[in-house]
């Protein structure tokens, strides 16, 4: 029996983009949907989000095996034995305080008509968090069965595995994770033991306030930490546009427009840093694909084109194989956002007509750079038929065939895959 009581990891997390986690209600006049708080009005992330997200990445890097679940069950909260217990890994809800929050509109684009389907369209809000730093309790006095050298050893290894993985591959935390939402990575790791030098301390300090406490923390390398990838293929996205080809993504943003001050922005933005979300990047490939009736591309986005496809597995997920960072601007003296005025006018007395007339700013020379990411899910696909369809993509790129935002603008993509193992 092992004489630990308790063991504490102080996980620092760094936020890539925004992160929205539902609180399952919507604000009364935006009808946007709100993001959990905490009884006092403060953003969190809650425990039980980070235990999932615990464990579905310790099945895809630890590699557990069968006669070994027994520990493992000690972090999942799950066992081959009919009476279960609690486990002994506690996650304790995390605190964020955002930098900005923002909104933004969703839309589901009907791939026949090209247009949104009723009740496509929808609202929610996100928020940029500042680093934060997050507690993992390894509780080993609390419950009724002490833990073994053996089983505590084994643990820890798994624990520092994933927060391994977490480092170099990062993770995504929320909704539409697969879309570019709530992509974070641990940027540091430290771990104490609760002794009887630190019990006074640990005892009088608030557990959300444990890493700044002297618990004699000791710094854990992530680099020496060997683990299973949990991305199969991961591929830089480089997206430019030119005098004659300049984008616009449209979205909903309140700050001031660089070209026209007294207005807000057109282009979506986060606090006046314009970028290309995933979510575009997805559909337009998607379109492309679909056009060309590369199936197995929309089965890997978890969208089973026919009824009969899905019948025979209709008990197994649609999960997304497949997903898409947002793309961001390269800052360069050459990138130009141009506003551009439109208008509408009546065929006949040649004057506009109602809300005919508008303005756009669309990026001219501008460079974006972002990720496609392929997860080893419960799919199992042949890496030849990876390469077929991304080698489809890369020619589809190649000739500019792919259209994105509004007017539909062809902008040179480059597509470059990124050895997994030596991604940082």
């Amino acid at each position: 029996m092992d004489n630990t009581l308790k063991l504490f990891w102080a996980v620092s997390l760094h936020f890539d983009s925004p992160v929205h986690i539902g609180s399952g209600d919507s604000e009364e006049y935006i009808g946007a949907a709100n993001i959990v708080r905490n009884g006092v009005g403060e953003y969190v992330i809650p425990g039980t989000s980070l235990a999932g997200l615990f464990a579905t990445r310790l099945h895809s890097t630890a590699m557990v095996k069968h006669e070994e679940q027994g520990s493992s069950s000690m972090i999942v909260n799950h066992s081959d034995i009919e009476e279960l217990s609690a486990s002994h890994l506690v996650f304790r809800t995390v605190i964020l305080k955002p930098k900005n929050k923002f909104l933004r509109d969703r839309v589901r684009i009907n791939p026949e008509t090209k247009t949104a389907a009723d009740k496509a369209k929808f609202a929610q809000w996100e928020i940029l968090p500042q680093n934060t730093t997050f507690i993992i309790e390894l509780d080993n006095v609390s419950k009724q069965d002490r833990l073994s050298d053996e089983q505590m050893a084994s643990i820890q290894e798994r624990i520092n595995q994933v927060l391994a993985s977490w480092n170099k591959e990062s993770f995504f935390i929320g909704a539409h994770a697969s879309v570019g939402n709530g992509f974070a990575k641990v940027i540091s790791v430290k771990r104490c033991s609760l002794c009887k030098e630190n019990y006074a301390q640990y005892l009088a300090t608030p557990i959300s306030e444990l890493h700044k406490a002297n618990m004699n923390w000791e710094s854990i390398n992530l680099d020496d930490i060997k683990f299973k990838p949990v991305f199969r293929r991961r591929y830089r996205l480089i997206l430019k546009t030119g005098l004659h080809d300049p984008i616009l993504i449209k979205g909903n943003s309140y700050y001031p427009s660089d070209t026209n001050p007294e207005t807000d922005s057109p282009f979506v933005n986060r606090a006046g840093d314009i970028f290309v979300p995933g979510s575009s990047i997805r559909g337009a490939i998607t379109a492309f694909m679909r056009k060309y009736g590369v199936k197995d591309w929309l089965t890997l986005c978890g969208q089973p084109q026919a009824q009969e496809q899905n019948q025979a597995h209709e008990d197994e997920p649609t999960k997304s194989s497949i997903l898409f960072t947002d793309l961001k601007l390269v800052k360069d003296d050459k990138v130009k956002i141009v506003k551009l005025e439109h208008h509408a006018e009546d065929q006949f007395s040649r004057a506009v007509w109602g809300p005919g007339k508008f303005d756009e700013e669309r990026a001219f020379n501008a460079s974006f750079v972002g990720e496609i990411l392929v997860a080893d899910t419960y799919h199992q696909y042949d890496p030849s038929l990876l390469d077929r369809i991304f080698s489809f993509l890369m020619q589809g790129m190649k000739h500019r065939m792919i259209s994105l935002g509004a007017g539909s603008a062809y902008p040179q993509m480059e597509l470059e895959e990124i050895p997994c193992e030596n991604f940082q």
